[in-house]
């Protein structure tokens, strides 16, 4: 993660990462278990807040602070 982050910002890394993982897992569950692919719609909201608590804030977060200290101090403070 400290390599990349000489190459780009950590909000594009996040997103570029977030985006490959969902089109793969959104692949899987289309071509193997198409019956179960549909959404309901009170599920949406649940989606939203694990989308941006779970993903979104402590991927930023930790890659933000990444930026100013080292890898090891990085990962005890994530975990």
């Amino acid at each position: 993660g400290k390599a990349v982050l000489s190459y780009t910002k950590p909000v594009f890394f996040i997103a570029i990462r977030m985006i490959g993982a969902g089109i793969i897992l959104l692949s899987y569950q289309y071509i193997f278990k198409r019956s179960s692919f549909r959404i309901k719609r009170k599920d949406i909201g649940f989606f939203i807040q694990a989308i941006f608590f779970h993903i979104y804030l402590t991927y930023i977060a930790e890659f933000w602070a990444l930026q100013w200290v080292t890898s090891a101090k990085s990962c005890l403070l994530y975990n």
